[in-house]
């Protein structure tokens, strides 16, 4: 039998080598999934610098219980330690370039959409620069470093029960580092990081520690309805349409930010009418709709708006950088089948919220971030970009529309977000009477901003009011302003209030005659349907349905509540006896449905 080759520095004892070798593996991966993630973003060094220790320690210590699982599995340290080494650095190169070109770091539920990746990545210029090449160094470096142990470190020969105490120490502290670093009541990492920009969770608790969020993002997201089957989803009910609903106006749907109306929550009194336009506008449709949060959260109103689904079974996520997208029914989906040209827009990078991908998987065909838009203005000192300005592109694109289709257009404003206290009190063109202590001079901010949306959105009508298409238009808030709360009248009980800090403006205009009517209070899941309905265009059986539960019951909360048309305020969890809980269960139950690959397509189809 050849004998093993002698130990370099022979007196240095094998556990140091090993010890050294791990790591020397842990803190290179580490270096490497790291390096990949920020060195586009906001360059590796500073992002090193700042880099949390507490997090640096969870970070390797996950690498850590990795590379324990791989030593178990294969027996052998210098081989785990290969094999974590090969994966970090495929990984990272991976990473590396999906960053480049995606906008979005490599996450499972990327790779859940790999096949849709491997379609365009021939058009990837997938070139050896130079953070590839320090990569590939650091890669070679590991992989130097546990063939010299191979090499020169005899395997230590162990007995099973020696190798089986071993391993159960492993996985010992495997499931320590993941409990207390994830799981349990206090983690180190919160289970909720990946928020409205991916770069702030991932540069400050690390790559590996957000693939960990990312990985539990895949089975964690809607809760099954009791009594859910799919028998219960064919057995429901749903009317099929009377008549001919088949107008095909161009639709124009405008989630605007924080566009909230404050006298909803306290008695506001202010020097002019900050809505003087809205309210002096003819063929307009008024009310309101119930978003899922209240004083942020616009990712949560814009998933809601654009698939009608309620986040009611999806507590606490963040659905663009959670949920799979692909083949998801939506508003875009139902206007594609209907032959329709989509176009969705949002005047800030397409990073936020996930929104490239998103977007795109949603089917818009064609999509607008911040590098489209063309001659943008702000308000003096403040940093959002103007109402007037986003719309004259969205009339740009809509000119640029084939003239032989009808239009959809989404578009996501900006103007209004906060902070609200940017500019000096000398610019500030409304303000409050009232005394509001430090939120002040945000309140006559803010009113500003929202008369300045209210002239916008006057601008946008009268230009199509002249246009020789039939044009209807959707405009709402997607939240509050975050001070809102704070300035709140303290009569108001809690369910008023948690009620009102949701309720945002809700708005239908056409350059057609619509039927006047109120549009009252309804949850924002039930504006599509609603807006359809009204323009009197085909809907699917699945807004058929939900426009036949909102006679009952118009708001449905992501809280835990729902309304009944009487304004009487009810738990989800509440005795099914009542006349309209079974409807509320059918709803929950398509919706869920809804959320499954094998689902029933016609129920959320357009009606033949």
């Amino acid at each position: 039998m050849k004998e093993q080759s002698k130990l370099p520095f022979s007196k240095i004892p094998r556990g140091i080598f090993l010890a050294a070798l791990v790591m020397y593996t842990l803190l290179i991966c580490f270096i490497m999934l790291e390096f990949a993630t920020v060195t586009r973003e906001m360059g590796a060094v500073s992002h090193f610098l700042s880099f949390p220790l507490d997090n640096l320690f969870l970070n390797i210590l996950t690498l850590g219980a990795l590379l324990a699982a791989l030593w178990i599995l294969c027996n052998r340290l210098w081989l785990a330690c290969l094999l974590l080494n090969i994966l970090c650095f495929v990984i990272s190169v991976a990473n590396y370039f999906v960053l480049m070109y995606h906008g979005m770091p490599l996450s499972f539920q990327l790779l859940r959409n790999a096949l849709t990746a491997l379609n365009v990545i021939s058009s990837y210029d997938l070139s050896i620069d130079r953070a590839v090449i320090l990569l590939i160094l650091a890669f070679l470096t590991v992989t130097a470093a546990c063939l010299l142990v191979r090499r020169f470190v005899p395997q230590e020969k162990l007995s099973w029960k020696r190798i089986l105490l071993r391993d159960g120490i492993l996985a010992v502290l495997c499931c320590l580092v993941m409990y207390f670093g994830y799981f349990s009541d206090h983690p180190v990492k919160p289970k909720k990081t990946i928020g409205w920009l991916w770069s702030e969770a991932y540069f400050r608790y690390g790559y590996t520690a957000c693939t960990v969020e990312s990985f539990c993002n895949l089975f964690q997201v809607a809760n099954q309805p009791e009594g859910y089957s799919q028998e219960a989803v064919q057995a429901i009910e749903i009317g099929a349409p009377q008549g001919e609903d088949s107008a095909a106006p161009d639709v124009i749907l405008i989630l605007n930010e924080s566009f909230y109306d404050l006298s909803l929550i306290t008695d506001l009194e202010a020097d002019g009418d900050y809505l003087t336009n809205i309210h002096s506008m003819d063929n307009l449709l008024c009310g309101y709709a119930v978003i899922p949060s209240a004083g942020g959260g616009t990712n949560s109103s814009e998933y809601e708006l654009l698939t009608s689904n309620s986040l009611q079974l999806m507590p606490g996520i963040t659905p663009f950088n959670t949920l799979d997208l692909n083949n998801a029914n939506s508003v875009v989906s139902h206007m594609n089948a209907l032959g329709y040209v989509t176009t969705g827009s949002h005047s800030e990078p397409g990073a936020n919220y996930s929104r490239t991908s998103a977007y795109s998987a949603l089917g818009f065909g064609n999509i607008h971030f911040f590098d489209d838009f063309q001659d943008m203005e702000i308000y003096y000192n403040r940093d959002h970009f103007t109402d007037e300005s986003v719309y004259q592109n969205l009339i740009r694109w809509y000119e640029e529309d084939p003239e032989d289709q009808p239009r959809f257009h989404y578009l996501l404003t900006i103007q209004n977000h906060g902070a609200w206290d940017d500019n000096d009190a000398q610019y500030d063109t409304v303000h409050a009477s009232g005394d509001f202590g430090e939120y002040d001079g945000a309140v006559d901010e803010f009113l500003t901003c929202i008369s300045q949306s209210d002239q916008a959105f006057r601008d946008l009508t009268d230009y199509f009011s002249q246009v020789d298409r039939p044009v209807i238009i959707c405009m709402m808030g997607d939240h509050a302003p975050s001070f809102a709360a704070s300035i709140a009248d303290k009569e108001l009980s809690a369910e008023e209030k948690n009620l009102l800090l949701r309720s945002v403006p809700l708005y239908i205009w056409a350059n057609f005659p619509l039927e006047q009517q109120e549009l009252g209070t309804m949850s924002m899941n039930y504006v599509v349907p609603t807006l359809l309905d009204i323009a009197g265009m085909k809907l699917s059986p699945y807004y058929s349905y939900m426009l036949q539960l909102k006679e009952q019951v118009p708001i449905l909360t992501a809280y835990g509540s729902y309304y009944d048309r009487d304004g009487n305020l009810y738990s989800y969890d509440e005795d099914a006896g009542l006349a309209y809980a079974r409807a509320v269960d059918n709803y929950f139950y398509l919706e869920y449905h809804n959320l499954q690959q094998n689902r029933d397509q016609k129920l959320y189809d357009p009606w033949p």
